[in-house]
């Protein structure tokens, strides 16, 4: 199955992501949105989501397991955006501090990349038990608002 086959690339790109967006933008995106508003925007898409995944899979306990499974890939997301925010504070007081040592930061980032890890494999994880609990053909009807889901999950992450 492809959709099974694209897990290395899947587990590559949130890898990249996680470190870009953990390491390389340091301060995040600036927006005109509040936090408020932010997360109301992002709780009315995951609605979206789950509205249109108990109207394309027809089986209700597959139904049901899915809207869950994208209920843990939410909180996962939620907690890589607090574990970023911690690793950003983490990575400005080290190097805030003239004092910090080489093997200092090299300890910080090994934390990091494993925290990172471990975190694509529980959003690997999940992404499996969804194409698991779909049909090719669900999974394909699912696909534009999934994808739409996961570009905004990742946005949450800066």
């Amino acid at each position: 199955m492809d959709r099974q086959l694209n897990i290395t690339a899947l587990r590559a790109a949130c890898m990249a992501a996680m470190v870009c967006f953990s390491i390389v933008i340091p301060a995040g995106c600036k927006s005109e949105e509040t936090p408020q508003q932010k997360q109301a925007r992002i709780d009315a898409g995951i609605a979206e989501y789950q509205g249109q995944i108990r109207a394309v899979v027809h089986d209700p306990a597959r139904a049901d397991v899915l809207v869950s499974t994208v209920g843990e890939f939410q909180k996962l997301v939620h907690g890589a955006a607090a574990m970023t925010r911690n690793d950003r504070a983490r990575v400005a007081s080290l190097n805030a501090n003239y004092e910090s040592s080489r093997a200092e930061f090299e300890a910080m980032f090994r934390e990091q990349s494993a925290e990172r890890e471990a975190l694509v494999r529980k959003a690997v994880g999940l992404r499996e038990q969804m194409t698991t609990l779909t049909t090719d053909a669900e999974w394909e009807q699912l696909k534009k608002t999934r994808d739409e889901q996961f570009t905004a999950a990742l946005q949450e992450l800066q």
